[in-house]
């Protein structure tokens, strides 16, 4: 029997994709990623409430996944948080479509749009509580994966700055006062999340960091 392809495989997954989003509603997005090309790795989605097209990009946690490789000792991750541009929170899942030998062909990602729930909870919690006169219960959190959440970018220049202004913000100090070595933690930082899959971003970050392209790749290659 004839294996399938990779484009074969990742066909099948829309035809349950369309199933799935016809059944679930419209409050349940659907994305399709192709890890073959990152950069334009979307290649279905459906009830698109994020605002990305086919053709669009794979997110900085999706990066971080492949750079990881997660996938080899995970079949899929659940229940981690998505923020959209407009500020809504979504509950995500991941599932990692591999091939006969196990690598990495493409990525699932189911977004849940909480925000009427989470407004209906409220509504709910201030019927219970009535005027909140005394102090509230314990909040119950939801069981969201700790370590774990992403940005819905608009663009991979925007998934780029947005990882790179999440490393350089844990140093209280600006760029300009920045050690070498404090610099190359904020590279191999980067380098661990998957941010270098990124093309062009050895460029990107030796211009923020105020440090050669050398200096980058020395590190990425040395590890620190």
């Amino acid at each position: 029997m004839q294996n399938k392809s990779n484009d074969e495989i990742l066909k099948m997954y829309m035809k349950l994709m369309d199933f799935f989003a016809d059944f679930l509603g419209s409050d349940y997005e659907m994305v399709l990623h192709d890890v073959s090309d990152i950069e334009n790795s979307i290649v279905y989605i459906k009830n698109n409430f994020s605002g990305r097209k086919t053709g669009g990009f794979i997110t900085q946690l999706g990066l971080r996944f492949i750079k990881e490789k997660t996938y080899e000792n995970e079949e899929y991750c659940v229940n981690y948080t998505s923020t959209l541009s407009d500020g809504r929170t979504i509950r995500s899942a991941t599932y990692f479509i591999k091939d006969e030998y196990g690598e990495l062909i493409g990525i699932l990602c189911i977004n849940v749009d909480v925000t009427k729930a989470m407004l209906f909870d409220e509504y709910l919690q201030d019927i219970i509580r009535g005027q909140k006169t005394i102090p509230p219960v314990e909040e119950v959190e939801v069981p969201f994966t700790k370590g774990l959440s992403q940005n819905l970018c608009d663009s991979i220049e925007d998934v780029a700055q947005y990882m790179m202004n999440e490393s350089i913000s844990k140093f209280v100090i600006p760029v300009e006062r920045m050690s070498l070595d404090e610099k190359k933690e904020i590279i191999c930082e980067l380098d661990g999340k998957g941010f270098f899959l990124i093309k062009g971003s050895v460029k990107s970050v030796a211009n923020r960091l105020l440090v050669s392209e050398a200096t980058v790749y020395r590190c990425i290659n040395s590890g620190n």
